[in-house]
């Protein structure tokens, strides 16, 4: 669940390499959906943004990956502000990339 960035093409690539498979989720879908597709993907690990800023509204994504009790999640941040709290076993992507 992210917005198409430079990331978001970076973590798919990195994850087809890896021999993976990358399974996309709309930013409208709701928690119940998301854990569907989770489920169905057997997805062992979400890529999500904290919040997404779409005209004028602020959709909480990371809230939505949570509440749909996803696996392992890595977080980037929309503002580069990092005092968002984690779910334990949750990771913010600079920490993922080895904390630059």
């Amino acid at each position: 669940m992210m917005p198409m960035t430079t990331e978001s093409v970076a973590i798919s690539l990195g994850i087809i390499q890896a021999g993976a498979v990358v399974v996309g989720i709309a930013d409208s879908f709701r928690p119940k959906e998301i854990a569907t597709r989770l489920r169905l993907a057997k997805a062992v690990a979400v890529f999500t943004q904290d919040v997404m800023v779409r005209g004028g509204k602020v959709l909480p994504l990371y809230a939505q990956v949570i509440e749909a009790d996803a696996p392992r999640a890595i977080v980037l941040s929309a503002t580069g502000d990092r005092s968002l709290t984690l779910r334990d076993g949750d990771g913010a992507w600079d920490d993922f990339l080895g904390a630059r």
